[in-house]
């Protein structure tokens, strides 16, 4: 089977796009350099309103690039960044306050007990807790 330009070309994301990710565990998270070139991670994350949310370290190099650039791509995917869809691009903010909070009441919710024992262990490994929570948002419009 031959792949078109059109099928690998990320198509623009929308909250109907990111509600079907529901029971996803991750995404490829694709951040870009300044030179253009993708990065690619992959993260947990959770469903907000209308939006995803994950977390990571402040001083990441994701957080650098989306603070240079919040243009991104993703796509569901296993645990090791396999894609297991087409990719689609949004726009990724870093939150702060009651916005931060609810990213981590839902990351919380989603991924509970799980989630605390790799916080637990990256505390014994010697790494900040500190979290940076950003939020991918739809660019795409309708459903």
């Amino acid at each position: 089977m031959t792949t078109t330009n059109d099928e690998q070309t990320p198509r623009a994301a929308t909250a109907a796009d990111f509600a079907a990710l529901g029971d996803q565990q991750f995404i490829l998270l694709h951040t870009y350099r300044r030179s253009g070139v993708a990065v690619p991670t992959t993260v947990w994350f959770a469903n907000g309103e209308g939006c995803l949310f994950f977390q990571t370290g402040p001083e990441a190099g994701k957080v650098k690039r989306l603070r240079a650039n919040d243009q991104i791509t993703l796509a569901p995917s296993t645990r090791m960044g396999e894609p297991l869809g087409r990719a689609m691009s949004a726009r990724a903010q870093i939150l702060s306050g009651a916005e931060a909070e609810q990213a981590e009441a839902a990351l919380h919710a989603k991924y509970g007990e799980q989630r605390q024992q790799l916080m637990k262990q990256t505390m014994q490994g010697g790494r900040t807790m500190e979290r940076a929570y950003i939020a991918i948002e739809p660019i795409g419009v309708g459903e």
